[in-house]
C-alpha cells in the first residue's frame, strides 16, 4: 500500500490531488488549484475533527469523472494535513510556550513546511503575534547578513528553509547579542545546533549527527521539557546567589567582630571554641536548607538576565558588606554593653556569641 501511494504521488502528470466529488475545480487552471490547496489546508488546521477523506480524480478522457477512493494507509501516504487537537495542544505546547513568553524568552519556529501550514500552527500555539513577521527561504536569499540582523527581531516564523538558512537566522541572531537555543533532529539542522549557544537535540527522533552536535539531547523530544528546564536552572541559580549571600554575609561579620575588637584593644569577643561552632552549626545548616530552597512564584517573570553578568551583581556586594558590618557591629555593642555593665570576660563572651547566632539566623530570612 505505501509503495502504492507513493507512486502515485511520483506520478503527478496523470493524477491530481482534488476535492471531493461536487466540487468544481479545473484541473487545467494552476491557481485555483494552488487556492484550493491554501484553502484545504487552513481548514484541516482549524478544525478538531479528524482529516478529511480525499479522493484523486483520474484526469482519463475517456472517464473524466471517475473518482478513485484509496484506502486510508495509502491516502495517508498520498495526502495528508496533519493536525494537532486542540486538548492536546493546549496541555503540552500552549501553556508552555505561554511561561516561555512570561519569562522573556522568545519562541521561533522554523520549518520546511509551506508558508501557509507553518502560519496557521504558529497562530494557532500562539507563537505568531499580530504583528509578527513571517519569512521564507527565498525571502532569506534576497536579504544580505545586515539586513536579516534587523528583520529577525521582530520575525516569529521561517518557512520553506534550508540547512544554510537556519544557519543564518542562528548566526543573525546571535548578531542581536541574543542568547540562541536552537532544537532539531535531523542531519540538516546540525550546523544550526553547533552555531547555537545552546544546541538541543531530539533523544528520541533524533539523528546521531544531530546529538553529536548538540550540548544536551532532550529526551522525551517534548518542548514543555525546556521550559521546566528554564525554570529549575532560574531556581537553581537563585539558591546559589542565596547560599552565597547568606555565608559571606554571616563570615564578613565575624571577621568584622574579633578584628574591630582587637583595634579597639578589647578582649576577644569569641573563643576559638565558639567560632568553631558558628561555622559547623549556624553557618552550615541554614546555608543547606537555602541551597535547596523551593523557586520563587515569580521565577517565570522575570526578564532573563545578562549573560555576563557575574554573580555579585544587581546589588548582591553591597547586601552582604551591609548586612555583614549590621552583624559585626551588633555583635560588637552587646559585648561592649556586658563589659560595661560588670559582667565577666566569659559572660561577656557568652552574650556576643549569642547575638552572633541570633543574628545569622534572622539573615536566613533576609536572603
Amino acid at each position: 500500500m505505501r509503495l502504492l501511494g507513493a507512486l502515485l504521488t511520483l506520478a503527478a502528470a496523470a493524477v491530481l490531488f482534488a476535492n471531493p466529488p461536487g466540487c468544481a475545480c479545473d484541473p487545467a487552471d494552476p491557481k485555483t488549484l494552488e487556492a484550493r490547496s491554501c484553502s484545504l489546508t487552513r481548514e484541516a488546521l482549524a478544525q478538531p475533527e479528524d482529516p478529511p477523506v480525499f479522493f484523486l480524480k483520474d484526469i482519463n478522457p475517456r472517464k473524466p469523472n471517475r473518482w478513485l477512493a484509496l484506502p486510508r494507509a495509502v491516502r495517508k501516504d498520498v495526502y495528508t494535513l496533519s493536525r494537532m487537537r486542540p486538548q492536546e495542544r493546549e496541555q503540552l505546547w500552549t501553556a508552555a510556550i505561554a511561561k516561555a513568553k512570561s519569562a522573556g524568552i522568545r519562541t521561533v519556529m522554523i520549518t520546511g513546511d509551506h508558508q501557509t501550514t507553518a502560519t496557521a500552527i504558529a497562530r494557532q500555539l500562539d507563537i505568531l503575534p499580530p504583528g509578527g513577521r513571517v519569512l521564507t527561504g527565498a525571502d532569506l536569499e534576497n536579504l544580505d547578513d545586515k539586513r536579516l540582523s534587523n528583520l529577525v527581531r521582530d520575525t516569529y516564523v521561517y518557512a520553506r528553509v534550508t540547512p544554510e538558512h537556519k544557519l543564518r537566522i542562528v548566526r543573525a541572531l546571535q548578531a542581536n547579542h541574543e542568547v540562541v537555543a536552537m532544537t532539531g533532529d535531523g542531519v540538516n539542522d546540525a550546523p544550526a545546533i553547533k552555531q547555537a549557544d545552546i544546541g538541543i537535540a531530539m533523544g528520541q527522533s533524533g539523528t546521531d549527527v544531530a546529538k553529536e552536535a548538540s550540548s544536551l539531547i532532550l529526551a522525551d523530544d517534548n518542548y514543555a521539557t525546556i521550559v521546566a528546564a528554564v525554570e529549575e536552572g532560574r531556581a537553581i541559580y537563585d539558591n546559589i546567589k542565596k547560599f552565597i549571600r547568606y555565608l559571606l554575609a554571616s563570615n564578613v561579620g565575624e571577621i568584622l567582630t574579633m578584628f574591630l575588637a582587637m583595634l579597639a584593644g578589647w578582649p576577644l569577643p569569641l573563643t576559638p571554641i565558639q567560632i568553631l561552632w558558628v561555622n559547623l552549626v549556624t553557618d552550615g545548616l541554614p546555608a543547606i536548607a537555602l541551597g535547596v530552597d523551593e523557586p520563587e512564584d515569580d521565577i517565570m517573570n522575570r526578564p532573563p538576565r545578562n549573560v555576563h553578568e557575574g554573580i555579585f551583581a544587581r546589588g548582591m556586594a553591597v547586601k552582604i558588606l551591609s548586612r555583614g558590618t549590621l552583624i559585626g557591629l551588633a555583635t560588637l555593642a552587646v559585648f561592649a554593653w556586658s563589659l560595661r555593665q560588670g559582667a565577666d570576660l566569659a559572660h561577656a563572651q557568652t552574650m556576643a556569641y549569642a547575638t552572633l547566632t541570633m543574628a545569622q539566623l534572622i539573615l536566613v530570612f533576609d536572603s
